[in-house]
Parts: structure tokens; sequence; C-alpha cells
């Protein structure tokens, strides 16, 4: 507990406008008795007004369903199926390379467009569930960049 503040606390709350800005206001009552509310406003500030540019990239379910996912720049493509809602990946060790339970496909004619795999990837791939193959890698090392835009994914049957 902060000293002076006593159990009354304060609250925020934030307000998202139609345009790419926020304002936080933060109510604080009961504290002091001469402040009992005081209102910041930070919509000018970088972190509130930039936008996130997004990337549309497919993935492609073993059965297969086709999903268009929108995916935020700089994420990975286990991020990105997991907020979509996309079953597949079990990804036990939560995105740090070293289970390959999040083991993908790139579609062939788009395996240059990403970077060469780390060698700590390199060696999660040889304990995949699936046969590797060569275009196999690990959804937790993908980042999404638009250089990835219109890219298909494919999902192995299992990851176990």
């Amino acid at each position: 507990m902060i000293q002076g503040l006593g159990t009354a606390g304060a609250r925020a709350q934030i307000l998202r406008h139609s345009e790419p800005r926020f304002k936080i206001r933060v109510f604080l009552y009961k504290c002091w008795p001469t402040l009992s509310l005081a209102l910041l406003s930070l919509s000018t500030h970088p972190f509130f007004t930039e936008t996130e540019s997004m990337v549309q990239i497919q993935v492609v379910e073993f059965n297969g369903a086709i999903h268009d996912v929108e995916a935020l720049e700089g994420q990975t493509l286990l991020q990105a199926t997991l907020d979509a809602g996309i079953d597949g990946f079990a990804a036990e060790c939560g995105g740090c390379c070293v289970c390959a339970t999040c083991h993908c496909m790139v579609a062939p004619e788009a395996l240059d467009r990403l970077p060469a795999a780390a060698s700590d990837e390199e060696q999660m791939l040889d304990f995949t569930a699936e046969p590797r193959q060569a275009n196999s890698r690990l959804a937790c090392q993908i980042k999404i960049t638009s250089d990835l835009a219109g890219i298909q994914f494919l999902m192995p049957k299992r990851q176990y």
C-alpha cells in the first residue's frame, strides 16, 4: 500500500476514440482531502498515437480449412494464430523454441521471402511429430513483416 493513499486507492479508465489516440483519465477519490479529481491526458504521446500496421496472411489447416489472418507487424506467426483463435499449434513452451510443437510448413513458392532459420530452430525441427520437410519452420520463430503479406502457412496433421 502506498503511504497516504489509504485503502481507497485509484481507479483508471482508458477510453478509445475513433482516431488513433487514447486518453487516460485517472480518477483519484478519497485519497487526499484536497484532491478529489485529477485528469491526465496522454493523447499526443507517441506511444499512444502510433498506429500498428497489419499484415494479411493465410493459415491452412491439415483438413484444408483456410483462415485469413490479420497479424500485427513484428508479431510471431504463433501469436497471430493464437490471437485469431486457430487451433493446431500446441506451443507447449510458450514460443521459446524449445518444444517443436508449433511446427508448420511455408508454402514452397514463398520460402525465399523468409529469413533463414537460426541454428536452434534447425535443431528443434529434428524433433517434430510430423516428418520434417524442406519448407518446415517453427511458428514461434517466424516474425511477421510486411514482406510476408499474402504468404501461406500450412499446419501439419499433428504436433505430438
